[in-house]
């Protein structure tokens, strides 16, 4: 490997008994005093070469038998590699091997090989065969008086080239119709990646409806084909169609109607990713995406949008694990049918709360197409909700310790991790209508649509759980809010 200014090259190279990598200086002014190479013992031996004695000083030779065995070199110390043995037997260079198994050795109950090289000792190429194996398979089942039987599955299956790869998951829960499953099958054998999958899932939520309240279960069924092409290391394109059939049903009221949609959405995205990740979170580098994906209208009532959005990261490191994260975000849907974005809270979050106990699942296609613009804290989920979106974060990350470990139970507390973060964005539907600042009663000025919160938080694995803990203030430019506390998992951005 050369240096881009030719001062200098790296390469690797046998000496005495093994391979050394070495770098020299200025190699292209070096003047070499031989003329010709000289052949190898085992050049010379395996492509049946005469072997030409080295001159004192020239090589090292290294010669070639069933077992080699450094001789002793003229100097005090010895030779590098003197004493060692090294059984050659189970390998094919020239010849066959009849040199027999000891007896206590388990070698001996295993099948020779035989019929696997050719009559000049080179092994015989086959066709590859397809064989799947078992990459993970995990399953666990319960009982409760409540729902039935349930239970979890997850199955994945490759080939030995890694070029074919089936997964299988599950999740039962009283029969299939309210139960989640999915197959896939990913082709990775050429530079474009393809997937194949289908997939049903069932989820129930409590909505505010003209009865009250409701459980409604909604309902999906459908199948997707993708596509990722690797432009290069940090750059791919992605692209899928995929096929959604959505209900939206009420069990507590089996007189209201069923909601239902068939949507065909193809979508496009371009990825750029050069970040390197620390123990809790990214450290340094770039990463950002675009998005593009939307349905043409299909029937009489169907759904007519295009969605377009995208996030842009990057990292400054300033130690070994402290480093500055900005993150902007931000689209917007447009169209006959424009779908919604919400902001406020954060994601995972294990104890949310939503703006006015509000949860905007109006329609089937909104349990999919619901988009949500993530962390704003300070703030409930669903503070503001709109067709448009913005977002703006902020955090200083820092290490407090690396382990904690307290009294004789091995419960320990690893990577324990600081923040400080600032978060800053709004929803809206008319960019006329948007209005970031407006003056108060008393002439002050305070934030009207936009919304911004400040705070600091921890981060800790406990057991196999990367636990988040977090406070924050709503900030209006002229005061702060109570403070509100979060409990969440997962990775910060």
């Amino acid at each position: 490997m050369y240096a881009t200014d030719g001062s200098k090259v790296a390469f690797s190279s046998l000496r005495n008994s093994g391979f050394d990598i070495f770098v020299m200086r200025t190699p292209l002014e070096r003047r070499l005093e031989e003329t010709e190479l000289v052949y190898s013992d085992y050049f010379a031996l395996r492509f049946g070469l005469p072997a030409e004695p080295a001159e004192e000083g020239t090589r090292a030779g290294v010669g070639v038998a069933d077992t080699i065995s450094a001789a002793a070199a003229d100097t005090s110390g010895g030779l590098y590699g003197e004493g060692i043995e090294i059984d050659f037997s189970s390998y094919v260079f020239e010849g066959t091997y009849n040199q027999e198994v000891p007896t206590d050795s388990t070698m001996e109950s295993m099948p020779e090989i035989t019929g696997n090289v050719d009559e000049n000792g080179e092994f015989l190429v086959n066709r590859y065969k397809l064989n799947f194996t078992p990459d993970i398979i995990y399953g666990a089942a319960g009982y409760d008086t409540f729902y039935g039987v349930s239970g979890s599955t997850i199955m994945a299956f490759s080939d030995m080239l890694g070029d074919h790869q089936i997964i299988f998951v599950t999740n039962l829960l009283l029969d299939l119709k309210n139960s989640d499953y999915g197959l896939a099958y990913y082709y990775l054998a050429n530079r474009i990646d393809w997937g194949f999958a289908g997939f049903h899932s069932a989820r129930f939520v409590f909505l505010r409806d003209v009865y009250g309240e409701s459980l409604y279960r909604f309902r999906t069924y459908g199948g997707s084909v993708s596509a990722y092409y690797p432009v290069d290391r940090f750059r791919r394109l992605e692209f899928d169609l995929t096929w959604y059939s959505i209900s939206k049903e009420n069990l507590d009221r089996i007189e209201a109607p069923i909601g239902n949609r068939n949507i065909l959405v193809p979508g496009f995205s371009y990825v750029y990713d050069t970040i390197l990740w620390g123990f809790l979170s990214p450290i340094t580098g770039t990463r950002y995406r675009l998005n593009v994906f939307g349905t043409p209208k299909l029937g009489r009532d169907g759904l007519s949008f295009v969605n377009i959005t995208g996030d842009y990261r990057t990292y400054l490191r300033l130690g070994q694990m402290t480093s500055l994260a900005f993150r902007f975000s931000g689209g917007g849907s447009f169209g006959p049918n424009p779908q919604k974005f919400i902001v406020g809270g954060v994601d995972y979050w294990i104890n949310p709360t939503f703006e006015g106990g509000y949860i905007p699942l109006d329609n089937p296609e909104d349990y999919i197409f619901l988009q949500t613009g993530l962390p704003l804290r300070g703030y409930n989920y669903n503070a503001r909700i709109g067709s448009r979106y913005a977002l703006f974060n902020m955090e200083f990350r820092y290490p407090l310790f690396a382990f904690l470990q307290a009294g004789p139970l091995p419960l320990g507390l690893q990577s324990l991790g600081g923040a400080f973060f600032f978060d800053a964005g709004s929803a809206w539907d008319n960019e006329q209508d948007f209005v970031a600042f407006t003056k108060d009663a008393e002439g002050r000025t305070v934030t009207r649509d936009l919304l911004m919160g400040m705070g600091t938080g921890a981060r800790i694995y406990f057991l196999v759980f990367l636990l988040r803990l977090d406070v924050a203030w709503a900030w209006n430019y002229d005061s702060f809010s109570a403070p509100k506390y979060y409990f969440s998992l997962g990775a910060d951005f």
